[in-house]
C-alpha cells in the first residue's frame, strides 16, 4: 500500500512532465525524486504489474535502466580481527599478575577494584573471578574449578564477607604499622567493627587483633602515635587517661556517687 501511495504522489508531480534525464527527476520534489530513482535502481526486481504502472508514467524499462544510478563500488574487505587467545577476564590472563601481587603484598585482598598491577586491571580481574566462583557454585552446587589456583596465593582471596571489608582493613593496617594517625573514616570503621564484634567472622576478629583490637570494648579515642618510640609494633592507646569514665559507650557501670556529709556551718569566733 505504501508503494501504491508513493506511485499516486509521483503521478501527481509528473503529470505532463518528461522523465527523460536525471535532471528531470532532480527537478521533482525530493521525496518523489528519491522514490523514482529507487524504482529505477531496483527495476529488475519489481513485479510485472509494478512495471506496467511505471510505464504508464513514461518510465519504461529502457528509460529506467538508463536513469538508474551506477552501482556502488564494492567495499574492500576488512581483515578479520585475530581472536584473543585469553580474554582479560580469563583465569590465565590474570594469574601471573596475581602471583606477582601476592609475592609483594602477601595477599590478594589488598587490591581494590581499581587497582592496576604492571598495567593489568588486577582489581577488576579479581572481582570477575569472585563473580565466576559465585555463579558456578549457585548453578552447579560445586566449588569453582579454579579456586585452588588462587587459594594457594591467598586462602582468603574470596572471603565469605564483602571484599571491601578487606580494603578498609588494609588501609587501617597501613596507618597502624607506620605509626600514622588514623583518618576519621578509619576510626569510624574500627568502632563499627567493635560494635558488631560478635557478628564478625573468626578470621575477621583475628585480623582486628593485628590492629590492637582484641574485644568489642572499650570504645575509646584511638591514637596510634606511641608515647615512647620503640622497635615494638605501635599499640592503640587511650588518650583519655585522666577520666576513663568518659569513654564513649563503655559497658562498665558508673560508680554510684556517695552522698556528701552535711557539715555544720562554721561559726565565726568573737573577736576580743
Amino acid at each position: 500500500m505504501r508503494w501504491q501511495q508513493s506511485l499516486h504522489t509521483a503521478r501527481a508531480h509528473t503529470a505532463d512532465r518528461p522523465l527523460n534525464t536525471t535532471a528531470d527527476l532532480d527537478a521533482l520534489p525530493t521525496i518523489t525524486s528519491k522514490w523514482l530513482f529507487t524504482q529505477c535502481a531496483s527495476y529488475d526486481s519489481l513485479d510485472h504489474e509494478q512495471r506496467q504502472l511505471l510505464a504508464g508514467m513514461g518510465l519504461t524499462a529502457e528509460r529506467a535502466r538508463a536513469l538508474a544510478p551506477p552501482p556502488k563500488p564494492p567495499q574492500p574487505s576488512r581483515p578479520a580481527r585475530p581472536r584473543v587467545k585469553n580474554s582479560p577476564s580469563s583465569i590465565a590472563a590474570g594469574l601471573p599478575y596475581a602471583r606477582s601481587w601476592a609475592a609483594q603484598h602477601g595477599n590478594l585482598t589488598s587490591a581494590g577494584y581499581r587497582t592496576e598491577h604492571d598495567g593489568f586491571p588486577l582489581g577488576w580481574w579479581l572481582y570477575r573471578q569472585r563473580r565466576a566462583a559465585y555463579t558456578h557454585l549457585k548453578r552447579t552446587g560445586q566449588p569453582w574449578p579454579h579456586h585452588d589456583q588462587l587459594a594457594t596465593l591467598d586462602p582468603w582471596w574470596n572471603p565469605p564477607w564483602r571484599a571491601t571489608w578487606n580494603h578498609s582493613y588494609h588501609q587501617a593496617h597501613a596507618h597502624y604499622s607506620t605509626g600514622h594517625t588514623y583518618p576519621n573514616n578509619t576510626t569510624k570503621w574500627i568502632r563499627t567493627q567493635q560494635r558488631a564484634w560478635d557478628q564478625l567472622h573468626p578470621h575477621q576478629q583475628h585480623l582486628m587483633t593485628t590492629l590492637g583490637i582484641h574485644s568489642p570494648t572499650p570504645l575509646c579515642r584511638y591514637n596510634n602515635h606511641p608515647a615512647n618510640l620503640t622497635n615494638q609494633p605501635t599499640q592503640l592507646i587511650n588518650t583519655n587517661k585522666t577520666n576513663p569514665e568518659h569513654e564513649t559507650h563503655s559497658p562498665q557501670p558508673h560508680p554510684t556517687p556517695t552522698p556528701k556529709q552535711h557539715q555544720t556551718p562554721h561559726q565565726p569566733q568573737p573577736t576580743n
